[in-house]
This record gives C-alpha cells, sequence and structure tokens, in this order.
C-alpha cells in the first residue's frame, strides 16, 4: 500500500498566467482553477510527478525545488534530445560547459516549495508536449492546454484535495 499524497491550503492567485487560453479552449477549467487552492510540499510533489508520469507514458524528469519562490510558479525544461533539435549540438553544449552540469537528459521541472497542483499540472503539461508532441508545438498552445487537461486529471485523482 503506498501513503496518500497529502495536500495542504493555499492561498489562490487572483488570476494567473494563460488563463484565457485553459477557458477558451480547456475542457477542466474548473477543475485546474480548483487545484490553485492546493499545495504539496517538495517530497510529496516529486511523488506525484513520479505517479503522474507513469499514468501519463512519461519519463521522469528532474524535479527541483526553490523555497523562496510562490508555489504558483513554477518552470520545465525539455528534454536533451529536444533541446538539441532545437537549439543545436553546440548550443546545448555551451550551455552545460557554463554550468558545469549535463542537460537532463529527461527533462527537468522546477516548483516553489510547496508547489501548487495547479502548477504541477501545468509544468508536468510542458513535459508531455515535450515528449509526446512535434518540436514546434506552441509552449502555451490548444495542445498544451488539453495535456493540462489530462494532467490536472491525473493530479487531481492522485491528491484528492480534502474539502
Amino acid at each position: 500500500m503506498t501513503t496518500p499524497f497529502v495536500v495542504d491550503p493555499v492561498p489562490a492567485p487572483e488570476r494567473a498566467r494563460h488563463d484565457h487560453m485553459v477557458r477558451r479552449f480547456g475542457r477542466r477549467a474548473e477543475l485546474i482553477f480548483d487545484l490553485r487552492r492546493w499545495a504539496a510540499e517538495r517530497t510529496v510533489a516529486a511523488r506525484l510527478v513520479r505517479a503522474a508520469c507513469a499514468q501519463l507514458d512519461a519519463p521522469v524528469p528532474d524535479v527541483t525545488f526553490h523555497r523562496r519562490r510562490s508555489p504558483h510558479t513554477g518552470y520545465a525544461q525539455a528534454p536533451r534530445r529536444r533541446a538539441v533539435m532545437r537549439f543545436g549540438e553546440p548550443t546545448v553544449r555551451a550551455w552545460e560547459e557554463r554550468r558545469r552540469r549535463r542537460w537532463p537528459e529527461t527533462g527537468m521541472l522546477r516548483f516553489g516549495d510547496p508547489a501548487s497542483l495547479d502548477t504541477i499540472a501545468h509544468e508536468l503539461a510542458h513535459h508531455l508536449v515535450h515528449h509526446h508532441e512535434p518540436l514546434r508545438t506552441p509552449d502555451h498552445g490548444k495542445v498544451w492546454v488539453a495535456w493540462y487537461d489530462r494532467a490536472a486529471v491525473v493530479v487531481a485523482a492522485l491528491a484528492p484535495p480534502t474539502r
């Protein structure tokens, strides 16, 4: 038996970037907006990402946290192969040399600590686009919104907020 994903209430922002895309093209807008009111601390968020990736047929990305960031901010870095296709091997190597580390092979997600469930779903949607869609898929277009819907359903099922 696995340990449940415990989430805690967090103040939701009045509005968020890309809300217009979620309202216009999404099928799960209300669920997404509800997930903004709940957050998971770093160990729970990392486990949640692993479990969601397993359900959504995607490799698990590196997951990092930044304690001074809001629960509602996040960042998705494409997997190395996709970065090479988009920017070229010399650019990726230069990035690696400057930072003295390898570009993440399966991608990387960065969250605040704690991370809102909505932000986890949002960044997971970017990760899923990186792994399942063509290179030129827009970052916040209709295809991304469809993956955002799917990720939100999985995240809500794995960590059902308690009212």
